[in-house]
């Protein structure tokens, strides 16, 4: 701080930046980057803390029903208490004994007198509440997506089940997952890329309509075509408008698109495919039998070509 001329009267907060960081333990954080906030992130973490271990069952279902869900505020805090709650404490049943090294290994956040009937009691509630988040989501109108935020409240929930590290909740995530889903224009991180291509890869039902356009970094569009291309399942309409590909789709993906797919901006630079890039995907297309598949190229459509 002295070498940059500041002073301890100049800084609010420091934060510390660690790139290309590889490792364990880096859930809460995004991208390639780990950061710690040398007070905000202590806030949070000791918000959710209290959160589990001081509020009375009353105060936490209070807390549950009106605030946590209410406000992306609490997002970080959300995704601490999924780690705290679900996460460390899913092997932990009422009535067990657990030793102080065995807590200190599960949490430095969480005494042993902490533990069994009202956290049991808590964990049960925030996963219930979780699940509720899944299915209210799953039946929302299309409409709704760009009213309020809703878009990122969705990714928020897919990190947060993923913090939890439950497997039923997270394939529930897979089963619950929106028929129609609007994140137009909602920039994805790394690690939101990656949680949120995981759950698409899963789906076995038809998606009706899937708005992607300028989601995903081009570190990230590849992703995004493997999770398309090994779904089980199928996409009515797809729009993946401005993510930058790097290469043109193999028919494993274009045969997962059964009517429309919008393919605008999608090369280098966000421009148009050129010729060749046209005559590429015509040829991938001519692969597909009895596809309806119509490829939007801004300005140009092509459809797979019937042979005699």
């Amino acid at each position: 701080m002295e070498q940059e001329g500041l002073s301890s009267d100049d800084v609010q907060d420091i934060i510390v930046a660690l790139h290309a960081y590889v490792g364990l333990s880096q859930r809460l954080f995004d991208g390639d980057e780990k950061y710690f906030f040398s007070h905000q992130m202590f806030q949070e973490c000791f918000t959710a803390r209290y959160i589990i271990s001081q509020m009375s069952l009353d105060e936490f279902l209070s807390f549950v029903a009106n605030e946590a869900f209410a406000d992306e505020k609490w997002s970080v805090i959300r995704r601490f208490i999924c780690g705290l709650l679900v996460d460390m404490l899913r092997d932990c049943h009422v009535g067990d004994q657990v030793s102080t090294t065995d807590m200190q290994t599960r949490s430095t956040f969480l005494m042993e007198s902490q533990l069994p009937l009202d956290i049991a009691e808590k964990r049960r509630i925030w996963t219930e509440a979780l699940k509720s988040q899944l299915v209210r989501f799953e039946k929302m109108q299309f409409t709704d997506w760009s009213d309020d935020d809703d878009n990122r409240r969705y990714i928020s929930l897919l990190c947060e089940l993923n913090e939890s590290s439950d497997m039923e909740l997270f394939n529930m995530a897979s089963q619950r997952f929106p028929t129609k889903l609007y994140l137009h224009a909602l920039k994805l991180t790394s690690s939101e890329a990656a949680i949120f291509c995981d759950v698409l890869r899963k789906q076995q039902k038809e998606l009706k309509l899937l708005d992607l356009d300028r989601c995903f970094s081009p570190g990230d569009v590849e992703r995004l075509i493997s999770a398309i291309s090994e779904m089980p399942g199928k996409v009515k309409e797809l729009s993946i408008g401005y993510n930058i590909i790097k290469d043109i789709p193999g028919p494993e993906f274009f045969t997962k698109i059964e009517e429309y797919l919008w393919m605008i901006g999608c090369f280098e630079d966000g421009r148009n495919a050129n010729s060749s890039e046209r005559q590429k995907i015509q040829l991938v297309l001519d692969q597909l039998h009895d596809s309806r598949l119509r490829v939007f190229l801004g300005g140009v459509i092509l459809t797979p070509r019937k042979h005699c």
